[in-house]
């Protein structure tokens, strides 16, 4: 399976370091993070990897703010809601 396109996000100029709340909400309105998200989705067949209801979200297994691949497809899984908010408790 071909893995998504490199996670370098291009023309976003930073004036101050945001927060990495404010930083990932903001990546995720972006047009190639919404493509990424609906392949992660696609690939894992709408399934959530952690229960195997349907999944509506996609999560990151290493944390953005820990240092984690944004955009990268070993470091994401299609998850369920009440999973991805156990994932983060």
């Amino acid at each position: 399976m071909n893995a998504f396109p490199p996670a370098n996000i291009k023309g976003v100029k930073e004036t101050r370091k945001p927060s990495p709340r404010s930083e990932g909400r903001r990546l995720w309105k972006t047009a190639r993070a919404q493509r990424f998200r609906a392949w992660v989705l696609a690939r894992d067949m709408g399934t959530c990897r952690i229960c195997g209801r349907s999944a509506t979200e996609v999560h990151h297994i290493d944390p953005i703010e820990a240092g984690g691949a944004v955009l990268s497809a070993g470091n994401a899984i299609a998850i369920c809601h009440p999973c991805h908010l156990a994932q983060h408790a």
